[in-house]
């Protein structure tokens, strides 16, 4: 009975998965998603209480998978101390978001609609935002990084170029002319950023 009950609950979640991201909070409805997961409508209420704290479920669901990308991301990087940090997170964030598009698109929602409680958000990111200031403050430390620039501009620009990239590469790539996720488009990218946050002795 309970693993037929986690199956149903699991089926409920990748289907609210797929629509909420196509269609965002206001634009999925509770019978849509109980259909695709071929789910009764009051089971999804029983499992999650709300279509809001679905939601919020599904955002949960999908950043604990990803704490499990970060996670082997940090243990290799860890692994290897002589590589560039922003170099190497601008790579992870853009490997994120492309292999990820759903994320990439609940995220943009949860913004634009407000669907998401902002406390549950940062404890969902807790972990992963302590390990970066560790990061950020021991690049400063070695001479890594400047030590002109906070932490929150450094992570704003590494996140937000894969994010706004990875998002809107079609426009961006012809208006511009060129393939912004082309490899050497990406490893460009990365080591723009490094230099952009290396000390002026480094960069040069």
């Amino acid at each position: 009975m309970q693993q037929r009950a986690e199956r149903t609950r699991q089926a409920i979640l990748q289907a609210a998965r797929k629509l909420f991201a196509a269609g965002g909070f206001a634009g999925t409805s509770v019978d849509s998603i109980a259909e695709a997961a071929s789910a009764n409508k009051q089971r999804i209420y029983a499992y999650f209480g709300s279509k809001k704290k679905l939601f919020e479920a599904v955002l949960l669901d999908i950043f604990a998978e990803n704490a499990e990308t970060f996670a082997a991301f940090a243990r290799q990087y860890c692994g290897c101390p002589d590589r560039n940090i922003t170099f190497e997170l601008s790579r992870y964030y853009f490997e994120l978001h492309l292999s990820k598009p759903e994320f990439r698109r609940l995220l943009s929602w949860a913004n634009l609609e407000n669907a998401i409680d902002p406390e549950i958000l940062s404890r969902a990111r807790e972990q992963e935002n302590q390990q970066l200031q560790r990061w950020f403050k021991q690049g400063q430390e070695t001479g890594a990084l400047r030590q002109d620039i906070t932490f929150e501009s450094w992570l704003l620009t590494v996140m937000g170029t894969a994010y706004f990239a990875s998002s809107n590469a079609m426009t961006l790539s012809r208006t511009l002319g060129k393939d912004f996720l082309a490899p050497q488009a990406l490893e460009r990218a990365g080591n723009d950023l490094a230099a952009l946050f290396a000390p002026q002795s480094s960069a040069k």
